[in-house]
């Protein structure tokens, strides 16, 4: 009697422990994706902010529109 129930609590340990690793192993894959999605989150906002940057716009507006900031001597102000 004590061999079988030894038996089937030697089972159950090593059915638990089994569950237990492959639980560790997820919440790894799991931390491991978390951190790459952070790390493109950064880059991703960094790209952001750059692309909105006052300079970029204007260098954009220069290169493709052909638009340029006028000369203070070009505005003329009429009231």
């Amino acid at each position: 009697m004590l061999f079988i129930l030894c038996s089937i609590l030697l089972a159950a340990n090593l059915v638990l422990s089994h569950i237990v690793a492959n639980l560790e192993q997820a919440l790894q894959t799991e931390e491991n994706v978390r951190h790459e999605l952070t790390e493109t989150q950064i880059s991703l906002r960094a790209t952001r902010d750059q692309i909105y940057s006052p300079d970029h716009i204007l260098m954009l507006a220069s290169q493709k529109l052909s638009l340029q900031i006028p000369e203070r001597e070009q505005v003329k102000v009429y009231q």
